[in-house]
């Protein structure tokens, strides 16, 4: 049987209820208040350059897939996790030499997308420094922090893999594979 809600009463004895603690009440507001602000006011730029640079890779990774397996993952049903669409590469061969610093830069994403208090580390791209330490001291590039860092890591595998997934990188695959022998 359903209980029959008096509106009129409910109203009233939060009202009582209200007046009785309003003090107490407001309190606790103005505390949440002053902790929301300042989560409002921190600096979030490394979470949005990271979280931006994420979703560049995952996009070329997309392209890599369809690539592979003519398969246009933006808009087919299925919705793959970052980790799935590595592990369809993986079953290709593809990007392997990769895989450890595709790993990274998601789980350093994770990282920011479910902590306000993340702080991203040196320590946490380890991968990602192996791939662009040769093109930061080759093309004598100033990296002032680690999203430096990420974003030449970004910049660097969305020409890799946009390269290996055209006609140049089928030219260069042909040439290897006949002139390795």
């Amino acid at each position: 049987m359903k209980e029959k809600f008096d509106k009129d009463k409910i109203l009233e004895d939060f009202k009582r209820y209200s007046e009785k603690n309003l003090k107490t009440e407001l309190e606790h507001f103005e505390k949440l208040r002053i902790k929301s602000m300042e989560l409002i006011e921190r600096e979030h730029d490394l979470i949005g350059r990271i979280l931006k640079y994420h979703l560049i890779i995952e996009s070329y990774i997309n392209k890599a897939i369809n690539y592979y397996f003519d398969l246009d993952i933006e808009s087919e049903k299925v919705n793959f996790t970052f980790n799935q669409k590595l592990n369809l590469l993986k079953k290709k061969g593809a990007f392997m030499i990769f895989h450890s610093s595709f790993k990274e830069l998601n789980k350093i994403r994770n990282k920011l997308a479910h902590n306000l208090n993340a702080v991203v580390e040196e320590k946490d791209i380890i991968n990602i420094k192996k791939f662009t330490q040769f093109y930061i001291e080759k093309l004598e590039l100033d990296v002032g922090d680690i999203g430096d860092y990420l974003e030449i890591y970004t910049i660097y595998m969305s020409v890799m893999i946009d390269d290996e997934c055209s006609e140049i990188g089928e030219k260069r695959r042909d040439y290897i594979n006949k002139n390795a022998l």
